[in-house]
This record gives structure tokens, C-alpha cells and sequence, in this order.
């Protein structure tokens, strides 16, 4: 919610006053004419529906990776662990075994 409201304190910074939006649609208004401003206007929406479509599936993405590996992290940290004993036996054998050659 706080992004949001930072997102509309920025534009409103820049687009606050109405009066500042007439010369810039005026300019869009001369450059496209009018029978292109609303094909225009559809396309602009397409992209900018499609980018959020993608930027939510980008954020669940990350948001279920991370929640697997905390997952993974929280399985690992509740296994007990391996006495440091069962691992020297096992270097003990295979030294005894590299050693005798026929």
C-alpha cells in the first residue's frame, strides 16, 4: 500500500494541475489526430494491463521461490545432526583401503 501511495504522490508531483495536462494532450492531439487517439489510447492500455499481468507473475514467482527455500532452510535447520564421529570412521576405512595394494 505505501508503494502505491508513493507511486500516485509521484505522478501527481509531476500532472498535479489540470492546466498542465491541456498543451500535453493538445500536443498528443496534433501528432496523432483525432481518429488515432483512441486506438491509441486502447494499445496504451493493453501494454500497461500486460505489463502488470506479468510484473504480479514475476512477484508470486519470487514470493513462492523464497517461500521454498525458507521452507528448505527451516527442514534443514530441524534435522538433527550427524555426530562428527560417523565421519571420521569413514575416513579411517578408506585410507585402510587405499593402502593395501597386491
Amino acid at each position: 500500500m505505501e508503494q502505491m501511495l508513493v507511486n500516485t504522490q509521484l505522478v501527481f508531483m509531476f500532472f498535479a494541475n489540470p492546466a498542465e495536462w491541456i498543451p500535453i494532450l493538445l500536443i498528443v492531439l496534433l501528432l496523432f489526430g483525432g481518429k488515432k487517439l483512441p486506438e491509441l489510447a486502447r494499445s496504451l492500455g493493453q501494454a500497461q494491463r500486460a505489463f502488470r499481468e506479468e510484473s504480479n507473475k514475476l512477484k508470486r514467482d519470487i514470493e513462492a521461490e523464497s517461500a521454498k527455500e525458507e521452507m528448505k532452510s527451516a527442514d534443514v535447520a530441524s534435522q538433527p545432526k550427524a555426530a562428527p564421529a560417523t565421519a571420521q570412521s569413514g575416513a579411517s576405512t578408506n585410507s585402510g583401503s587405499s593402502g593395501q595394494k597386491s
